[in-house]
């Protein structure tokens, strides 16, 4: 028997293991649906600033200003390849703890930002069995990044509120023939934890 997830019944967020058969397709996509909208939540709360998931649109349009900055970490590992994008209304910059003003510090911000996600992104799939490995942070314009999708891309855009607008996260590739098994066995560092190389 293998172990697989479900959604946890007092908040619909959080995973839980269960036995059963190992992880279908469609349950690996909501496992990661579920994952992504933790890590991201949780971000932004380690920010000071309130973000709810909104959507969940699996069509691949990106609805935004083309010259809206965008950050953007690739990904590899076992049979799985592609990237994660991070990308804020300007007025969102306005709601962190020191505001952020400015065309170079929101680059940098994003830059930052987009790694922090993709990292705990990676420690959530460690829990199911997945190491992926990343790439280093840039930054860009949306329609760069379009651009510079492959034809054919799988994407899921993940849209959440905040109390000045959206913040929007894609996740564009696959993570191969995983299937997202939880172990309890496998430590995740918290945040902030130093780890050594």
């Amino acid at each position: 028997m293998g172990i697989t997830s479900s959604v946890h019944p007092q908040n619909g967020l959080e995973p839980e293991a269960k036995s059963g058969p190992a992880s279908a397709p469609g349950a690996t996509r909501s496992t990661l649906d579920i994952l992504i909208q933790i890590c991201t939540v949780e971000l932004c709360q380690s920010l000071g600033v309130a973000a709810a998931p909104l959507a969940v649109n699996r069509r691949g349009d990106y609805p935004q200003d083309a010259q809206d900055v965008v950050g953007v970490v690739t990904f590899s590992g076992n049979n799985a390849a592609g990237r994660i994008t991070l990308s804020l209304a300007d007025s969102v910059f306005g709601l962190f703890q020191t505001p952020i003003v400015g065309s170079h510090a929101q680059r940098d911000a994003i830059r930052e930002l987009t790694n922090q996600l993709v990292g705990r992104i990676k420690n959530r799939l460690l829990q199911f069995q997945v190491a992926l490995k990343i790439g280093l942070p840039s930054a860009m314009s949306a329609r760069a990044m379009v651009q510079q999708r492959p034809v054919g891309t799988a994407v899921t855009t993940y849209v959440f509120r905040t109390l000045r607008g959206e913040l929007r996260v894609t996740f564009e590739g696959s993570l191969g023939d995983a299937t997202l098994n939880y172990s309890n066995s496998v430590r995740v560092p918290k945040e902030g934890e130093f780890i050594p190389l």
